[in-house]
């Protein structure tokens, strides 16, 4: 009697991953020396990436301008650990030329990386101000009077976020 018996299950431990932001970076940190599976799914160009990121901390770089992507923090047997989005703003227009011809407006910028439209805000001096949005960097607009304006534009990204607006008067 008393033949027992004896088991030697191994029990997975679940890292605990924490995600901290730095400038244009999100840190990975994970609490064990264990290697972990990095996921990372781009919304806009629809295009997957499988990493392995080996124990302790690691960084990853946001998107490009104006893209958005997913990423997915998983452990060697599979286990999703975490789960992060970001958002990167398309960059801002530059170079903004604005002359008027007679009463016509006539602007054109440098096309910005990451943008997928413009926001485009003409605000003169006489008349309502007129908002239109466009994809090409060249706009002609019409307006009441030749007198002063303001333009500003502003890009806006395939993820809807928007860059920081650039203001020229004339």
């Amino acid at each position: 009697t008393g033949g027992g018996s004896s088991s030697s299950a191994q029990v997975e431990v679940i890292p605990n991953v924490t995600t901290t932001n730095s400038r244009n970076k999100k840190i990975i940190s994970c609490d064990q020396p264990t290697d972990l599976v990095l996921t990372t799914y781009n919304k806009t160009t629809k295009k997957t990436k499988v990493s392995t990121l080996s124990g302790g901390e690691v960084s990853v770089t946001n998107p490009k301008p104006g893209q958005t992507a997913t990423y997915t923090i998983s452990s060697a047997s599979g286990e999703i650990l975490k789960t992060f989005t970001i958002k990167s703003k398309p960059d801002t227009p530059k170079r903004v030329q604005v002359e008027f011809q007679a009463s016509t407006l006539n602007a054109t910028w440098k096309k910005a990386a990451g943008a997928k439209k413009y926001r485009v805000t003409i605000t003169p001096e006489v008349g309502k101000p007129i908002v239109l949005t466009t994809t090409d960097p060249n706009i002609s607009i019409d307006l009441e009077s030749s007198a002063k304006a303001t333009i500003k534009v502003v890009a806006i990204g395939a993820n809807g976020l928007a860059s920081k607006a650039i203001k020229k008067s004339i």
